[in-house]
């Protein structure tokens, strides 16, 4: 019976410690929610991804190939091998205006965070 709890409290320990390390790059992206309409940073396709939390590929493939989202910035006037512009980036303000007109703003992760921490000093302090 020890070695199953101590299996079990083992897999506790490994989802907090994802959760962990899930807040920290958070933590890391948390310049994204400092964005606002008047913000004049460049960011990238995947900026434009973790700031609305969704992939990569589908924010490529179905967010900014919209006809009515921002105009990209072209960097450097060179293009990938399919023969498209590469180095787009968008000016972020434009982006947040774009997401308030069609509300789809992502929540605030912050209230996310502190429920996560809360369950984690619970669990390992009673």
């Amino acid at each position: 019976m020890n070695k199953q709890n101590n299996l079990s409290k083992k897999s506790d320990a490994e989802v907090i410690l994802d959760k962990l390390n899930q807040l920290i790059e958070n933590q890391n992206k948390s310049w994204l929610l400092q964005l606002n309409e008047d913000s004049t940073i460049l960011i990238t396709t995947q900026d434009i991804a973790d700031f609305i939390k969704l992939s990569y590929r589908y924010t490529y493939v179905n967010v900014v190939s919209q006809p009515d989202f921002p105009r990209p910035v072209m960097l450097i006037p060179k293009q990938n091998k399919r023969g498209r512009p590469s180095h787009r980036r968008w000016v972020s303000g434009e982006v947040v205006r774009y997401f308030h007109q069609q509300k789809k703003l992502p929540e605030n992760p912050i209230p996310n965070i502190i429920k996560i921490l809360g369950i984690f000093l619970t669990h390992f302090f009673g």
